[in-house]
């Protein structure tokens, strides 16, 4: 019954995001924090692949989709993702001010990724394992509609 209702709690934000946004956008790779504060209505909770675990994320994410340059699929199956100079000063700043916490990467509502964080992403860089080659191509799509100038 927990996990159920951890589900529905989860979805809940995400619904409400893309409701709140008007329309829903073709692809969604969002970057959480884990929450060290569980007061409020400012967070959820999630379950996390490796190891097996629930945690406190931060209701809203510090880095979409929106900031994405480029994404290179490499020869072991990763997906490097390239930030927009916007993307690379909030993933360096954020990273390192949170050394420790846990940094949660969801893509098309499903979490893909959850390493700690061990040391600041000063490149503006990040390889992620878990992106599907249809998400993958809807995500190149994106970036190749929504980039600027």
């Amino acid at each position: 019954m927990r996990i159920k209702i951890l589900a529905v709690a989860f979805w809940g934000v995400f619904l409400s995001a893309a409701i709140a946004g008007s329309s829903k956008p073709g692809f969604v790779l969002r970057f959480y924090l884990q929450s060290t504060t569980q007061t409020g209505s400012n967070w959820t909770l999630v379950e996390v692949p490796d190891p097996p675990q629930t945690i406190a994320i931060e209701k809203y994410g510090f880095l979409s989709e929106k900031y994405i340059d480029k994404a290179t699929l490499l020869p072991d199956g990763t997906t490097l993702i390239q930030f927009d100079s916007i993307g690379v000063n909030v993933l360096n700043t954020t990273t390192s001010a949170n050394i420790g916490k846990i940094m949660v990467v969801v893509c098309n509502n499903r979490v893909i990724y959850a390493p700690v964080i061990d040391q600041p992403l000063t490149q503006g860089r990040i390889m992620l394992p878990g992106i599907q080659p249809e998400e993958l191509k809807q995500l190149r799509e994106y970036i190749e509609k929504h980039k600027k100038g």
